[in-house]
């Protein structure tokens, strides 16, 4: 069975729905991940972000 293809398999961007999920997300290390997350996507405009879970 071929996988469903996503957004994310396409190559499209949605960080809209990053920021959705560290919005709403409660970690002790959540300002290092917003650090990391806002570090890499400067280091190169054509690097792309979503939310993907294999459920």
């Amino acid at each position: 069975m071929a996988k469903k293809e996503t957004n994310l398999t396409l190559g499209i961007s949605e960080p809209q729905k990053v920021d959705a999920f560290m919005d709403n997300i409660k970690h002790p290390l959540l300002d290092l991940a917003k650090y990391l997350r806002s570090f890499i996507l400067n280091v190169d405009k054509t690097i792309g972000e979503g939310i993907y879970w294999n459920a």
